[in-house]
């Protein structure tokens, strides 16, 4: 991903016509894609998948429960 694609931005558009676009680095990207089952495939920019709400939900919660886990082990 890193030698094709130039650059990464995450978009806000407010209700009000106000927009804010933040730039992502790669490592940022390749997470939210973990996180969101989001899978672009290159260099074809419109062939792309999402996981389910149902899929990231379940997905959030294994890494909810493993962040809960490692922070009980280190308090102990």
């Amino acid at each position: 991903m890193e030698k094709m694609v130039e650059s990464v931005g995450l978009t806000i558009h407010c209700m009000d016509g106000r927009m804010k676009e933040i730039p992502l680095e790669i490592w940022q990207v390749n997470i939210i894609c973990q996180i969101l089952g989001i899978i672009v495939r290159l260099p074809n920019l419109d062939d792309y998948e999402m996981a389910s709400e149902d899929s990231v939900n379940e997905r959030m919660e294994i890494y909810y429960n493993a962040i809960k886990s490692m922070a009980e082990r280190e308090e102990s």
